[in-house]
């Protein structure tokens, strides 16, 4: 199981990295083998919840960051992570009311200089963003408590960066030997 910090040409794309002044716009979940393109990509966007192939999803897709749980799951693991995620996120809504708190302090951060919260003060049960998704993966959920950071509004790549800096992760170096299957940007 790969966890994929992306980026796309889209106007959301666009104005989420803009505000937050980062290079990634979206957490997706990419479970078995995604080097040869048989991988399975578990995400929420503008539709909501939905699984596809890798294959087919790389073509909307740029990977920023890639993490890898360290040591790495084993196949029992990923598959009940996987049926657990499909059994709590299949067919959630994406959250409009914290992506219109998001956008709405994010311009007051990014025009006036007004810190971003904390807490999602519109958030709805039953409906995430896509950083939503690491909620589903258990020890993620529990650190994010201990540390008082609300996997909805935290921006992408600061939670890549925060869960590198974890330990439980290693950086997945797809940039040097899979460039041929990926749109990837070379470090």
């Amino acid at each position: 199981m790969k966890l994929l910090f992306t980026k796309s040409n889209g106007i959301g794309s666009r104005l989420i990295r803009w505000t937050l002044r980062e290079d990634c716009s979206h957490l997706a979940i990419c479970f078995d083998e995604w080097a040869s393109g048989s991988g399975i990509v578990f995400e929420s966007t503008s539709r909501g919840t939905s699984l596809s192939w890798f294959i087919e999803w790389r073509k909307h897709q740029t990977v920023i960051h890639a993490l890898e749980f360290s040591p790495n799951l084993t196949l029992q693991e990923e598959e009940e992570l996987y049926l657990d995620l499909l059994k709590t996120y299949s067919g959630i809504k994406y959250d409009w009311g914290t992506l219109t708190f998001w956008a709405w302090r994010g311009f007051l951060w990014r025009f006036f200089g007004v810190k971003l919260p904390k807490k999602d003060q519109w958030a709805v049960d039953g409906y995430n963003l896509s950083t939503g998704l690491a909620k589903g993966v258990g020890w993620i959920k529990k650190w994010a408590e201990e540390n008082h950071i609300d996997l909805e509004l935290i921006g992408p790549q600061e939670l890549y960066e925060r869960l590198k800096a974890s330990g439980r992760f290693s950086e997945e170096p797809f940039w040097c030997s899979l460039t041929n299957h990926l749109p990837v940007r070379p470090r």
